[in-house]
Formats: structure tokens, sequence, C-alpha cells
């Protein structure tokens, strides 16, 4: 007999890969979400400031901006959730965003009569906004995207003060100057080089911080993995094997032999017991008691090989050896044994049937590896001690009682103490073994 646990091979990890970007993709779409709202916030922040500080020639320009600013995020997000989230889409509107700051920020204000020196705006810092924009990409996990939004966005700023050379007047705003303080002074100036370094500054932080949301990706994208492996693994293994095989480079790699105490259990007369039930009762039964078995199981750091039907299997020092491995199965199923009693109490009482147990323990060298075609390799426990701890379990029907332990077992026990209750009887000749198997039964 076999006992094996699923593992995908890298081919099929590509498909658990996939999944794993699905989800990437949900919380960029999330983050979408947020950067909208964020936005919106900063904008009512900014448009109580600019209300406060600018006239109202100038107020209404910039409120105009700012309400295009806060609808251009939500259309993203519209189409995003509609049709599903698109590379061009996402540059589109980070374009669509740096066109209209850079307008808003160097282009001048044709209802403002006072403004006669536009390119003085620039001397105040306002390249800064840009930053506002390039956070916003951090939300959506996509380094490419902040990257190109903060070398678009340099460039833009420089050609805005390019733009701002060639329409307006060239004896109103000079490039050079020998005097650079007489340059500074000069309110029609745009100077370049200034602007050159603004140009120079954001398309670093955009760089930068392409960098920062790779890292933050990665980052996700190997949680993301992790806890999928980790859930997998929980699925056999106890929460401190899990915690311990996650510290391993690769914990399943190798097939060795090794010693294993391998335990069996079923419940008798299952098959009557189902004609009795409904379908839907039947594995409502059959999920209660897995999981009383399977806390026994996990709470004594044993494995859970397999669910066999109406039974299962579960070793104990796999995929690690412990010297106190045969006494972790004895009392997994004296637990076991316990919870079904509880069990059975609370069923009587409700007017159902009572579950038979019958357990099979049996200690021994088993070769443990993964098995299978390249497509899809299964962690297996193979050898006679799984052979023989599946037949003990069958020999407990024909003895009329519910545990039947090895001596084999017995003698590997860590605490001797632990088989008191247990009592000898005659050896069983088990199907296909020569020799006879000594057993304590209870």
């Amino acid at each position: 007999m076999t006992a094996h646990v699923s593992f995908h091979t890298p081919k099929v990890r590509e498909s658990e890969g996939v999944r794993v970007k699905q989800t990437l993709e949900a919380e960029s779409l999330a983050g979408l979400a947020d950067a909208a709202r964020g936005r919106c916030l900063t904008l009512a922040v900014l448009a109580i400031f600019f209300a406060v500080v600018q006239p109202p020639n100038h107020f209404a320009v910039n409120a105009v901006g700012l309400a295009v600013f806060a609808l251009l995020p939500w259309l993203q997000l519209y189409y995003a959730r509609r049709k599903g989230l698109r590379s061009w889409t996402s540059y589109l509107f980070a374009g669509l965003d740096l066109l209209v700051m850079t307008v808003l920020l160097l282009v001048a204000n044709p209802w403002a009569a006072d403004d006669d020196y536009p390119q003085m705006m620039a001397r105040y810092g306002i390249f800064a906004f840009y930053f506002m924009l390039l956070a916003g990409t951090a939300l959506t996990y996509e380094p490419r995207l902040a990257l190109a939004t903060g070398i678009a966005a340099g460039v833009l700023w420089m050609l805005g003060a390019v733009g701002q050379v060639l329409f307006l007047d060239s004896e109103t705003a000079p490039l050079w100057s020998n005097n650079p303080l007489e340059l500074l002074l000069d309110p029609s100036a745009v100077l370049l080089q200034a602007r050159l370094n603004e140009a120079v500054a954001i398309a670093i932080t955009g760089m930068l911080l392409a960098m920062a949301v790779a890292r933050a990706r990665d980052l996700v994208l190997s949680e993301a993995a992790t806890a999928r492996e980790r859930a997998n693994l929980a699925r056999y293994f106890a929460p401190t094997v899990v915690d311990a095989l996650s510290h391993q480079d690769a914990p399943l790699a190798s097939v060795r032999e090794q010693p294993v105490a391998v335990l069996f259990a079923d419940i008798v007369g299952f098959t009557h017991l189902a004609e009795q039930e409904s379908p839907q009762e039947t594995i409502a039964l059959l999920r209660d008691f897995h999981s009383r078995l399977e806390d026994c199981v996990f709470s004594q750091g044993g494995t859970l090989d397999k669910f066999l039907g109406d039974g299962l299997m579960a070793t104990f020092g796999n995929p690690t050896v412990n010297p106190e491995d045969a006494d972790n199965a004895l009392k997994a199923a004296r637990a076991m044994m316990a919870t079904i009693g509880q069990w059975n109490a609370e069923r009587v009482r409700g007017g159902q049937p009572s579950v038979q147990l019958s357990l099979g323990l049996h200690y021994g060298p088993v070769v443990i590896g993964n098995v299978g075609p390249e497509r899809r390799l299964e962690w297996a426990v193979l050898g006679d001690t799984v052979n023989v701890a599946s037949r003990l379990e069958g020999c407990s029907r024909t003895l009329g009682v519910t545990l039947v332990v090895s001596e084999a077992l017995i003698a590997a026990l860590h605490n001797p103490a632990l088989a008191e209750g247990l009592r000898p009887t005659a050896p069983q000749q088990l199907r296909n073994r020569e020799e006879p198997v000594a057993i304590r039964v209870v």
C-alpha cells in the first residue's frame, strides 16, 4: 500500500503562478480604488488651499483642473472593472494626468489679465505636484508604469519650459546672462537650467520609485506563493511541522528510508450506516468524523497522509524523525477513541446511531519521497510497514476490538507506560506475510 500527498512540479506550478498573479491584479484593482479615493481627498485639501490664497480668476482655472484630476482615476477604475486591467489604459490615463498637470502649471491663465509673467510660476517649486501623480502609481504594483510616469513627467516639464521660451517674446524671456543674479531677478526669464535640474529630479524619483514598486511587487508575489505553499502543507502536516518545513529550502526533495509510525483509522460498518441516512447526512457525518480525527493527528505532530473514504491514514515521523514518533502515534489513537466516544454520546442523545471506530498501528522502516510522472509528483510513503498497519486495522473487526497495535510499535515507545491497558493476544497471520505479527489490543 502507498500513502501519498500531492505536490505540483514546476510545470504545474506555472498555473499556480498565474493564480498568484491574478491575486496581484485584484490587489492592483483595489489599489486603483484607493488611489482614486486618496486623490479626491488630496484635491479637496488643495481646493480649500487655493480658494484661500488665490484670487477668484486664478482659482476658477485651478478648480477646473482639480475637477479633471478627480474624474480621471474614477474613469480608469470604471473601465478596469468592466474590461479588466489593461496596460495601455494605465499609460493612457497616466499620460492624461501629466498633460493636464503640465498645462495647469506652465500655461498662462487666459482669464487673468494680471498674469503677465507665467514663467514666474515655475520658480515656486510647483514641479513638486508631479510627485503626487508618481505616488499614485505605487498603488498599482506596476514598476514600468512608475518608471514611465517619472520619465514622462520630467520630459513634459522640460518641454513646457522650452515652450515658454518659444512662445513668449524672446526679449522678455532671456535665456542667458553673464550676471546670474540679474537673470534670477528678471521676471520674464524662464531659467532653463533650473527647469532642467527639476526635470532630472522628477525622472530620478520615478526611477527610484519604480525600483521600490518592483521590490514590493516581488515581495507580494513571494508572500502569496509562500502562503499558498503553507496552506497546501497545512492540509497534511501539523502546524508545528509546517513551521519547520517553511524554514527549509527543499524539505521534500530527497527520497529516503526512515522509521515511521503508521496509523490507519476507519468506521466499522460504514456501508450499513450510510444506508440509514441521506447523502447529505452521510457527507456531514464523514466531515465531522474526519475533522475530529484530523485534530487528533495534528495535536500529536502527525502527518495526515490521506483520507480513505470513511477512514484515513496518518504517519508520525514523516517528513522528519522524532524519538517520540511511536508515542505520538499511540497518543493520537487514544485521543481518537476518546473523541469518538464523546461524539457518540452526542449522537445518541440526538437520536442518531453511534459510530464504531477501528484503528491499526505499526512501526517500522518506510521509503518516503516524490513519485509519479513529471507533471504531477506525489509525496509518498511506501513499504511493508504501511501494508501491515492497514491489515492490523482490518484485524480489529475479526478480533472485536477497537485498537490493534503491533509489538514493533510497543518496542519503539519512548515512554513504555503508554502501553498500559493494551493486552497481548495471539499473533496474527496477515495476508502475504510468512511470519505472524505479534500484537496488543484494546
